[in-house]
């Protein structure tokens, strides 16, 4: 698969310099974010990186048209070593990508051939192009990111994850090497911080969920000299903080703050003298307010997947208590973040003595003699077992990969066939025996005449006059009428029954079933007969991968493939075509009765009652399961059968090479 397909090699990680910590504060909006990370910032000398800020600090150094000279003359100033890392001037060609799209670019004409004047605005217009072109190649990383967030958002439109993560990492980049950094309120999305851990870390989160068209691997059978999984990376961050405080007390620190500025205002009122920070400040604090209620709802929303992303998949969640007070936070969290950068500082120092250490050179007197010890017997599959592998010719993997393709395609697909057939089969009997049940019970509550004759019974007997009845000869009259009714009666009965008999007889024997059952028995057969057709063709594979080892060609197959007979349900002559697979005659089970099938529902004799009585039908599928095991039972020894011809063949063929060698 690698010579036909060959694996595209991964990009190298980014590197970046050994922060002392790295991590984000989270939380809901009036949280307290801020203020614990310019606490920090002022206690801990840690950068903090505000998405809000470093967006505004871009644009302006697009509008101050920031160069690359620049850039790498401030990096060196926030360095201060004087070291940089040749890895983190990455090139700006994603952002400059993005950005090229700001600078309005002139078409140039596609005829050359023409009037002077049309060739001399065609040149003028590419000199512009060139122009615009060689001003945004000078523009620094940062300018450009600032370019395409102006952009957007003259537009209206917000600025996407890509390059949100995009201006994050480059503020990161201009952080100096003995500060550590905390994203304040960054990420605020699951797909911002599986951009950033990218982008950070180099390991993509979403390569597993996702498979590469590309990548083509085997799926029927498992690679051995496949490269085990690499360990994971540590992720991005140190510590993902959370401030967890509820929805009214950030609604109370809103109404709160909406007092402080209601105050402040009519002070600056009767001063006039509101300065356009403090005006800016009251702009955005009722903008926040009046937004409070979507911001809360878009933190719920997005939080139970950053919570499983940092809690469950990186272990690096810590979750603080932000309803205590302000002293008593800040100093909470300055511990949590003093414990993170003591426990990276000593991963770092064991990391770093552990490929230090020498062990002192031992002196032959010192080494004990080696008892000799018999190695246990290398199993074939396992990490030990050394699988033939020589060059092979072009010819070959070109020939085999494609031939091994239509094997698994055809397993996969004619599986999947089989199994739905199977599914289809099922739901069919299901309705069939429902709609069958339904029948019956329909017909046995079918009307009947007997109501008619007793209500005829009774209007005879009312009708006799009143001086009759104590005459001799009426009363037998009426006691034969009452017997006449009762053996009427029965026989309605009796006639009931058996044609409920016969209708119940009529639906075990109109072969439905069995018919169905040797269909879902040729579908089981079907199975078998893909198992089967995998090992032939694994087989030849296998002989004719190792045969391009020896330098020879692949071999036809001389060899017809072994079927698996099928049951003949339809009972139909075979064509030549169809000739190819093996038909069984079909004996469905019948009933353990001699039946003669009627069309019409007539009254049968007494005689015949108990041999056509429901109780007497017996189904019989002991000799459909004793087929199904025989079946099964002559595909394996077919495969013994070929991995015993395939031994003596490579017996034989040894045989012979030793003596053509003498």
């Amino acid at each position: 698969m690698d010579i036909v397909y060959p694996p595209t090699p991964e990009p190298p990680p980014p590197v970046f310099p050994p922060f002392p910590i790295q991590g984000c504060v989270l939380g809901k909006v009036f949280s307290g974010k801020s203020t614990c990370v310019k606490f920090l910032e002022e206690a801990c000398n840690i950068q903090v990186l505000s998405i809000d800020t470093l967006v505004q600090d871009t644009i302006k150094a697009f509008h101050e048209s920031e160069m690359k000279s620049e850039s790498s003359l401030i990096l060196r100033e926030a360095e201060g070593s004087g070291k940089q890392n040749e890895v983190l001037k990455r090139p700006p060609s994603t952002s400059a990508s993005k950005v090229s799209e700001t600078v309005p670019k002139s078409a140039s004409l596609d005829g050359t051939k023409g009037n002077g004047l049309g060739r001399k605005e065609s040149s003028h217009q590419e000199m512009k192009s060139s122009e615009s072109k060689d001003e945004v190649s000078k523009l620094s990383v940062r300018a450009c990111l600032g370019a395409a967030s102006e952009k957007l958002l003259k537009k209206g439109k917000n600025i996407p994850d890509e390059l949100l993560v995009d201006i994050m990492v480059e503020a990161i980049k201009r952080t100096p090497q003995k500060k550590g950094w905390i994203m304040d309120g960054f990420p605020m999305t699951i797909n911002q911080a599986k951009l950033l851990e990218k982008a950070l870390t180099g390991s993509d989160p979403t390569k597993g969920e996702t498979k590469d068209e590309k990548s083509k691997k085997p799926s029927l059978v498992t690679d051995p000299a496949a490269p085990k999984d690499l360990p994971l990376s540590p992720p991005a961050f140190d510590f993902a903080l959370l401030l967890d405080i509820s929805d009214t007390t950030v609604l109370e620190r809103v109404a709160g703050m909406k007092d402080k500025s209601g105050s402040s205002q009519i002070q600056l009122e009767d001063s006039d003298q509101a300065s356009d920070v403090e005006l800016k400040e009251r702009e955005k604090i009722d903008l926040v307010r009046d937004q409070i209620q979507h911001r809360i709802a878009g933190f719920l929303d997005n939080w139970p997947k950053l919570e499983k992303w940092f809690s469950v998949q990186q272990n690096i969640l810590v979750k603080v208590n932000g309803e205590t007070e302000k002293n008593l936070l800040c100093k909470r969290i300055k511990e949590i973040i003093m414990e993170e950068i003591a426990k990276k500082q000593n991963r770092s120092s064991v990391r770093g003595k552990s490929p230090g250490k020498k062990s002192s050179p031992a002196t032959p007197e010192d080494v004990p003699s080696p008892t000799p010890v018999e190695p246990p017997p290398i199993k074939p599959g396992s990490d030990e077992w050394v699988y033939i592998d020589e060059p092979l010719p072009k010819e070959i993997p070109e020939f085999l990969v494609p031939y091994w393709e239509m094997v698994e395609n055809t397993y996969e697909n004619t599986i999947k066939t089989i199994l739905r057939c199977l599914r289809e089969e099922q739901y069919s009997v299901i309705h069939y025996l429902a709609d069958t049940r339904n029948h019956f019970k329909d017909y046995l509550k079918r009307p009947d005449h007997k109501q008619e004759f007793v209500s005829q019974w009774q209007s005879d007997y009312n009708s006799i006059a009143d001086d009759l009845w104590e005459d001799e000869e009426t009363k037998a009259e009426l006691h034969q009428r009452v017997t006449d009714l009762r053996d009427r009666l029965w026989d309605i009965c009796e006639n009931r029954r058996e044609e409920a008999e016969q209708e119940r007889s009529d639906i075990m024997n109109d072969g439905w079933l069995p018919d169905h059952m040797g269909i879902l028995m040729n579908h089981f057969f079907s199975l078998m007969q893909v198992e089967v057709d995998r090992f032939q063709d694994t087989k030849r594979f296998l002989h004719d991968y190792y045969r391009g080892m020896e330098g020879k060609m692949p071999t036809e197959a001389c060899q017809e493939f072994t079927r698996i007979p099928l049951l003949d349900i339809a009972n139909v002559e075979q064509s030549v075509e169809q000739s190819k697979i093996p038909m069984v005659p079909r004996r469905p089970p019948s009933p353990e009765i001699n039946v003669i099938k009627q069309k019409s529902k007539a009254i049968q004799l007494k005689s015949n009652k108990e041999e056509n009585s429901s109780e007497s039908i017996i189904f019989n599928f002991g000799a459909d399961e004793k087929l199904i095991t025989d079946t099964w039972q002559a595909a394996v020894t077919a495969i013994s059968n070929m991995q015993c011809f395939n031994v003596a063949s490579e017996d034989i063929s040894s045989v012979l090479q030793l003596l053509s060698l003498h």
